[in-house]
């Protein structure tokens, strides 16, 4: 079992070995099309990641704040005031007016105040527009 302190040091080695191999593979591609066909140089990639699915994936919870306990209280209301400042501020009708609703529907999961009649108003017009 790994621990926190070499969890870091294994998330490098992971990244290292997944750089090292996307740069490497098509250096020999081309043999590898030459040797075994169009068929089989095509499903052999594929095979390969299905077989990487066994293998397993690094733990990348020791960054997450939620594996030490979740957030501390004044943490917590960092996040809320960082969110609900989305509702006092005039957006342009793009794609962010979704990401006010996504912030508004994080807030209510967390029973933070929101906004419901922002979050109509921005589905409405994403309903209307799209």
């Amino acid at each position: 079992m790994r621990t926190r302190a070499t969890q870091p040091l294994c998330s490098r080695g992971t990244t290292l070995f997944r750089s090292v191999f996307g740069a490497g593979f098509p250096l020999f591609s081309g043999i590898m099309f030459r040797h075994l066909g169009i068929g089989w140089a095509s499903s052999l990639p594929g095979f390969i990641s299905v077989a990487m699915i066994l293998i397993p994936h690094e733990d990348v919870s020791w960054r997450s704040p939620a594996s030490r306990g979740g957030l501390s209280e004044q943490e917590r209301q960092n996040v809320v005031t960082y969110l609900t400042e989305i509702n006092h501020h005039e957006m342009p009708p793009t794609n962010w007016l979704f990401f006010r609703v996504l912030a508004n529907l994080g807030l209510s999961r967390i029973g933070a105040p929101r906004s419901p009649d922002q979050i109509k108003a921005d589905l409405d017009w994403m309903e209307k527009t799209f």
